[in-house]
């Protein structure tokens, strides 16, 4: 699944109309979004860049968004922490680099002294461009990859952590900055988090944002009658023009049992499929994928990382699934976890999508559930009995 936005139009791939719920997303000046692996959160940073960068033309023709959109365009600053493969060193070599170019490409560079340290670097951009008085468009894609890469480190994991939270002091309430955004697989609010005391409104699980990342059943129907005619032909054996509507309701209720119990809603209506597994489970049956009509998830498997941290909490599958393939915990622990390390495993799991709300927020306890059946045989794999 591609994560970029240009491309995926360009290529003629279906592209499920998101717009409407980025333009209200776009309302709030400064946001966060917490999605699992595998539900294109890069690529929705992805399509606000362009949006904002480039305008609805040509990219957003026969999108709800095309004939709403009037803002001007705004340079945008796209900032990936997943790329941290030398070590903290090279995570701030690497940020700090990709600053420097981007006071080239606004012509500021002269006035630009860039610093060792990513968050003095940012701090002396944001000056120069409020001195320019030149806007910007901040997009930070996972920003918690450093610290879900270092759970069982813990030099560094706070070595990342200071610099996280360093970072997201020099961005509170910066003037030049016209729109924020954050995304990311966990949500916490310890005092030294992105979150402490900033004006980032947390959209993780906003009714309004429900639907932002994954695929609704409407939107399945809408966007992919083609792929269903083909599994359904594939899987009968009878011709893709015989197909009934009781047989893509059928198919439709196997995908949502496989990867489609998702929700991210905290009245709990709205319910989503896996895009990533969606997709790949059609492609598969299009012939361009060798394991025909199979499911797979980025999940599916054993995280080490989270295996041994969970492991050395002594967290075991029967610690977590209480009532079947359900559990409950605390509405402060699920709303208001502190850190990733001392968050309530129960939360964590369903924060990295091994569960999903099975309730509304509200009340004392928050009721949790096994999305489906890929996430049941992951979860089974990541804990021991």
């Amino acid at each position: 699944m591609t994560q970029s936005f240009k491309e995926l139009r360009d290529s003629g791939c279906v592209y499920v109309d998101k717009t409407e719920q980025i333009f209200r997303l776009l309302m709030t000046p400064r946001t966060f979004i917490a999605r699992p692996r595998g539900f294109g959160k890069s690529l929705l940073l992805d399509t606000i860049a362009t949006l904002l960068e480039s305008g609805v033309d040509p990219y957003f023709r026969d999108t709800w968004i095309h004939d709403s959109w009037t803002e001007p365009k705004c340079p945008v600053l796209r900032l990936d922490f997943s790329d941290f493969s030398g070590g903290y060193e090279g995570f701030c070599r690497k940020l700090t680099a990709v600053l420097e170019s981007f006071a080239q490409r606004l012509g500021i560079s002269g006035e630009f002294t860039p610093d060792k340290r990513p968050c003095v670097s940012l701090f002396e951009l944001l000056h120069v461009l409020n001195d320019h008085e030149i806007m910007i468009v901040i997009l930070i894609d996972e920003y918690d990859a450093p610290l879900r890469a270092n759970l069982n480190n813990t030099e560094l994991y706070e070595k990342f952590r200071a610099e996280i939270h360093n970072l997201s002091c020099v961005l509170k309430g910066d003037h030049c900055i016209q729109y924020l955004c954050i995304a990311g697989v966990t949500r916490f609010m310890d005092p030294t988090s992105a979150f402490s005391g900033t004006d980032v409104y947390d959209e993780s699980y906003d009714s309004s944002a429900a639907g932002i990342a994954g695929f609704t059943k409407e939107e399945l129907v809408k966007y992919f009658r083609g792929s269903i005619d083909c599994a359904v032909s594939s899987s009968k054996g009878i011709p893709e023009e015989d197909v009934t509507d009781e047989q893509r309701e059928e198919l439709l209720d196997s995908l949502s049992e496989e990867c489609g119990g998702y929700c991210f809603d905290e009245t709990g209506r709205v319910k989503v499929y896996s895009p990533f597994s969606v997709i790949r489970f059609f492609r598969s049956i299009a012939g361009e994928l060798s394991d025909s009509g199979s499911f797979r998830n980025e999940r599916t498997g054993r995280d080490p990382v989270l295996a041994d941290c969970l492991k050395s909490h002594g967290v075991r599958l029967s610690d977590i699934l209480t009532d079947g393939e359900r559990t409950v915990c605390g509405e402060p622990d699920f709303r208001f976890p502190e850190s990733i390390l001392s968050m309530n495993p129960k939360v964590l799991l369903c924060q990295y999508g091994y569960l999903t709300l099975d309730s509304g927020i509200r009340g004392f306890k928050v009721r949790l559930k096994v999305p489906d059946r890929q996430s049941l045989r992951a979860l089974s794999e990541l804990l021991p009995a």
